[in-house]
């Protein structure tokens, strides 16, 4: 008995006392105000959650006869200003659905397959990301976080977009951003509330870096989507149109600017961009391709608009589109 009265000992001497966890919380929490304080005194505030963002933009889309939704990749986040589209066409709401990194047929499925929206779609025609849209393919991420789940990846998930909403140790990376701080750059642009980006030039030197960048994508999307059946993408957009259609809607696609050695670039490694145009026209889907236009569009990166760039090109996306009957 003593044995076991001295072993029972051992171990209460052994396990952390309440005092000891209150004190290790309190520590915590003081490092986590610290590290806030730290990042607000440098003038950064909390980030929007894009995804968060998103699914606000997404839910306004439906029940509203008026929306036009802007569906594609950075390209249309940087290059088609909701704001631009609004003042050109009255009486209409665009709403900027486009998913950096992404193309615009998983959300062009979305919308058709979604009795509960009503409007129109301005959908991007990009080669790199024209290929059908098959039952086991992955939901872009902002897309998928509208699709609430009972699971630990979804709860964590939520869980991480609000806590990012409210706290800014957590929506900045001190080894990204410090360069930024030791040089008194200017911080990020916050998000928009049309989620447009505006596209900063940095110089020859940034834009050269992201070139190469967008070169080597080309190869791989090149890649990624050999061999695809440009039938059957046709077919499934031409289905997705039909729905929207049927209720009252209508979908214009846009191929978005490219400039300098990405646009060879691309020329070469999507031969068939002309053909898949062609096809929807055929089809009797309004397609706009901006080198059909007859303008030069500066791209420093040569993906993606500069700002005044923005402007003119949505102006001249409107007109073309008010000019066809798009909006009536």
């Amino acid at each position: 008995m003593a044995q076991l009265v001295r072993e029972e000992s051992a171990v209460e001497r052994l396990a952390p006392s309440p005092h000891f966890a209150i004190k290790a919380v309190l520590f915590v929490l003081l490092g986590l105000l610290g590290a806030e304080a730290f990042w607000r005194s440098l003038g950064y505030m909390p980030g929007k959650s894009d995804f968060i963002h998103f699914a606000t933009q997404r839910t306004a889309a439906n029940g509203d006869r008026s929306a036009v939704a802007l569906i594609g990749s950075s390209r249309v986040r940087y290059g088609l200003n909701a704001h631009s589209l609004e003042r050109a066409v009255g009486g209409r709401h665009f709403i900027q659905l486009a998913i950096l990194g992404n193309g615009a047929m998983p959300v062009l499925a979305d919308l058709a397959n979604d009795a509960g929206f009503l409007g129109r779609v301005i959908c991007e025609f990009n080669p790199a990301q024209w290929a059908a849209v098959g039952p086991d393919s992955k939901l872009p991420d902002a897309l998928a976080y509208t699709r609430p789940q009972m699971n630990g990846a979804y709860l964590e998930t939520w869980l991480g977009e609000h806590f990012r909403e409210h706290f800014s140790f957590y929506s900045y990376n001190l080894f990204t951003e410090l360069p930024r701080i030791v040089q008194g750059k200017p911080i990020a642009d916050p998000e928009r509330p049309d989620r447009s980006v505006v596209f900063h030039d940095l110089g020859p030197k940034i834009n050269q870096v992201l070139l190469e960048g967008w070169l080597r994508g080309t190869d791989e999307s090149a890649a990624r989507i050999k061999g695809a059946n440009s039938a059957q993408t046709l077919r499934q957009v031409h289905g997705f149109v039909e729905k929207i259609r049927a209720r009252g809607g209508d979908v214009a696609f846009v191929r978005m600017p490219v400039d300098g050695r990405l646009r060879v670039h691309e020329d070469e490694a999507f031969p068939e961009t002309r053909r898949q145009i062609e096809g929807l026209r055929g089809d009797g889907m309004l397609t706009i391709d901006f080198a059909d236009m007859g303008w030069h569009f500066f791209c420093p990166d040569g993906s993606h608009l500069n700002t005044p760039e923005t402007e003119r090109f949505s102006g001249l996306i409107a007109a073309e589109l008010l000019n066809r009957g798009f909006f009536k």
